[in-house]
């Protein structure tokens, strides 16, 4: 009888550490990815995302000041700083970037070819939800950039959110 208590004792806590255990991973899976240049370090920007995302954890890692979408891709594809476990283990993607190169004077073609590698890259390490942020500006040159970020996001069969 006395064995059939202890075992019976053992499984129950088994199933407790297995579900607290479970309940623990799942929620540090929770996490939101922002990856792009520093726009969306900018709090309005950042409480637009969050309000149309909420309950994930926030990860900012990979939001750099000034970088291009060249460097970013180079960064993506030659894993620096472990990019690539922190993208595949992200629950929800979000991509914001060019507004500082373009406003620099970048080529747009060049922008928009290395933010399609850069969408690819991203799709190929993780396939869960991945976000394309708009330019937050009613300029008409970037009125254009947003209306070819819209069509990328539908050919790569991602979200696309306007952000003002």
């Amino acid at each position: 009888m006395k064995r059939k208590y202890k075992l019976l004792i053992i499984i129950t806590i088994g199933f407790i550490l297995s579900l607290l255990l479970y309940l623990r991973l799942n929620k540090q899976n929770n996490t939101l990815l922002f990856v792009g240049d520093s726009l969306l370090n900018n709090k309005t920007y950042e409480s637009g995302v969050l309000n149309i995302l909420p309950n994930y954890t926030l990860n900012k890692e990979y939001l750099i000041g000034n970088i291009t979408t060249s460097e970013m891709y180079n960064l993506i594809n030659k894993n620096i700083s472990s990019i690539q476990k922190d993208i595949h283990e992200a629950k929800v993607l979000v991509l914001s970037i060019g507004y500082q190169e373009l406003q620099s004077g970048a080529n747009i073609r060049m922008y928009l070819y290395y933010l399609e590698k850069i969408i690819v890259k991203l799709k190929e390490l993780n396939n869960n939800q991945i976000y394309l942020i708009s330019m937050p500006t009613s300029e008409i040159k970037y009125q254009d950039i947003n209306t070819w970020l819209k069509n990328i996001a539908l050919k790569y069969n991602i979200e696309y959110l306007t952000i003002s």
